[in-house]
């Protein structure tokens, strides 16, 4: 074919090789060019998109911290807050059985109490002159 071609054009076989290299090298030049500007659209894009991910990402976890120190703070507790835990009393297996391990009443020995009316019973107490006095 190359050496048909060459005759009809009145040049030399290789000069027709060397002409036809030369077309697909600027051809494959060309094609590399338009690849590299399509990968460089899509870099840009990627990169982009990149970056909004990235800040995206910053502000969750900042978000995160924040919502993890709020979690650390001690915060006031309402009556509808159940994360704190109540005394839990053991019944044990059978209702109203209490056993000797379960706490129902704190062993207050000397007559003490932790609730506010225990206070006036024992001041009445007191002032009812059954004392030593």
């Amino acid at each position: 074919m190359k050496t048909k071609l060459a005759q009809e054009l009145g040049l030399e076989p290789r000069q027709v090789v060397v002409w036809f290299q030369y077309r697909c090298a600027r051809w494959e030049t060309k094609q590399l060019e338009r690849d590299d500007d399509v990968l460089k659209t899509s870099y840009e894009s990627l990169k982009l998109n990149y970056n909004t991910l990235r800040h995206e990402n910053e502000a969750l976890l900042k978000h995160i911290n924040e919502l993890k120190a709020e979690l650390n703070e001690p915060s006031p507790v309402s009556l509808l807050d159940t994360s704190s835990t109540p005394t839990q009393l053991n019944c044990g297996s059978g209702i109203g059985s209490v056993d000797d391990n379960d706490t129902v009443f704190p062993n207050l020995k000397d007559g003490s109490s932790n609730s506010d009316s225990s206070a006036i019973l024992n001041e009445d107490n007191n002032s009812d002159g059954g004392g030593d006095g």
